[in-house]
């Protein structure tokens, strides 16, 4: 990412941009730096002067880059706490997203939705992931980009 953007790059393309190339530093074995990515894309996206407009949707895509952070994370955390914790937000998130997703998804976000949910499984076991997942039914977008922003 540029230090300083291109003049007329709306910030809600860069916070989009920002959240993807989380994922990406995830992917190359950076999950830490991943969510700080993605928690900087997002408080981007929530910037722009079209939030009410853009962010419940341009979240709704990012809820992927999300999942595949929070399932690394949940896999090399410290404790049985933290994997709990994390697995379980990621949980929460997946319930909102299948509700709110502005799009159907596509055949590789579609494989990438099921991994996550198949290792958050084995992480938490069936019931916590049925009850995490549960959760995320009655969030709206925007409380569902808190909590995919939220800290640790």
């Amino acid at each position: 990412m540029l230090a300083v953007p291109p003049v007329g790059v709306p910030t809600f393309i860069q916070g989009m941009l920002r959240g993807i190339k989380g994922w990406l530093t995830c992917r190359s074995g950076d999950p830490d730096g991943g969510l700080a990515l993605l928690r900087e894309g997002l408080e981007e996206l929530g910037s722009s002067t079209l939030t009410e407009v853009i962010a419940p949707r341009i979240g709704m895509l990012l809820v992927p880059v999300a999942e595949a952070i929070l399932v690394a994370k949940a896999s090399s955390a410290a404790t049985p706490q933290e994997t709990a914790a994390f697995a379980g937000r990621a949980a929460t998130i997946l319930g909102a997203h299948d509700r709110l997703r502005p799009t159907t998804p596509s055949p590789l976000e579609r494989l990438e939705l099921a991994e996550a949910e198949q290792a958050l499984r084995a992480l938490i076991g069936d019931a916590a992931y049925d009850a995490a997942y549960a959760e995320g039914d009655g969030l709206s977008a925007m409380e569902t980009i808190a909590l995919m922003r939220a800290e640790d």
